[in-house]
């Protein structure tokens, strides 16, 4: 998996969830991260709890090397690739050739973007995987009309594990009393950073509301983008560290918004109606299909739009109960 969070977040506890389930049956799981991952101290303790862990290069041939080991180490019938950069799907695509046996399972967390349909019937040929499991029915739709193999392709709705939300500790502070508006900002296009500032910039007048920002890896990149844009952080905008005590983010802000131009199946935006945060979101088809009530949508890439509905959602509070769907 190419994940590098500073903390496990929902998709590790996904996966150790996962890992228990085939313990359980009498399986064994062994996981591969990228070599960055070796610093954070949650990647420490899952080893010192005695999960068999290993870290990938980024270098071809020897990434082959060590999983075609860990093949022939711990008796390994499947593998199942999240997040694969080009470099691990080239580095499974060799170990499968040293061990033809070796199944392999692709789970598709975002639907393609930027590929020709010649690049995408390439990519298909390179992988060659046996199963490929969307995280949603708009995921897998988005894979079928690219040419996947129907047969090859299942959807697995995301998990999520709702019991690191409850009795989270008392809502970090950030003295301001603006309405305070929450989102994640760990890739910039994609989810929609430039749009939320974009919508506030120009249609915020009084800067009646406060933007949370939550960034991590890309905390320096994304200040400066930003400075780069107004000259330096303006005043109505805040940006927070990672933290996996999440639900203090959520219960902090009176709306949450997802401006992104392209999701899966976002943990984000359950999550937030768990915490019974206000909810704005683009209108794209991983966000849109979720069925949340109250969920307000407003057109993709349409700042006037993200703000009429950060409008509305402010002026109809107080915040709501956490609500189950």
């Amino acid at each position: 998996m190419n994940y590098c969070a500073p903390y496990p977040g929902n998709f590790m506890r996904s996966m150790l969830a996962l890992e228990r389930a085939l313990d359980n049956a009498g399986s064994t799981c062994v996981f591969v991260f990228p070599a960055a991952a070796e610093r954070f101290d949650w990647v420490n303790e899952l080893r010192q709890a005695g999960k068999k862990i290993f870290f990938a290069t980024d270098r071809v041939v020897k990434d082959a090397r060590l999983l075609v080991s860990l093949v022939e180490r711990y008796r390994i019938d499947v593998l199942h690739s999240h997040f694969a950069s080009a470099g691990m799907l080239l580095a499974i695509r060799l170990a499968r050739l040293a061990c033809p046996a070796l199944g392999w399972v692709v789970h598709v967390h975002n639907h393609e973007r930027g590929r020709s349909r010649l690049k995408n019937r390439v990519k298909r040929m390179l992988v060659a995987a046996d199963f490929y499991v969307g995280v949603s029915e708009h995921v897998r739709a988005d894979m079928l009309a690219r040419g996947y193999d129907p047969a090859k392709c299942v959807t697995v709705p995301n998990a999520v594990d709702f019991s690191r939300l409850d009795g989270a500790a008392a809502p970090a502070s950030v003295r301001d009393s603006r309405k305070k508006v929450l989102m994640f900002g760990f890739d910039f296009e994609r989810k929609g950073v430039d749009i939320a500032l974009e919508a506030l910039s120009r249609y915020d007048a009084g800067h009646e509301m406060l933007l949370l920002i939550v960034l991590a890896a890309n905390f320096d990149a994304v200040r400066a983008r930003i400075e780069g844009m107004f000259g330096r952080v303006p005043s109505w905008i805040e940006l927070l560290p990672p933290s996996d005590n999440v639900a203090t983010y959520y219960r902090m802000a009176e709306v949450f918004i997802s401006p992104s131009r392209e999701e899966g199946l976002p943990y984000a935006l359950i999550e937030a109606a768990y915490c019974g945060v206000r909810l704005v979101a683009s209108d794209i088809g991983g966000q849109a299909a979720l069925g949340i009530p109250g969920l307000a949508y407003f057109k993709s890439e349409d700042p006037r739009g993200l703000y009429d509905a950060l409008k509305a959602a402010n002026s109809s509070l107080p915040r709501r109960r956490a609500i189950t769907w």
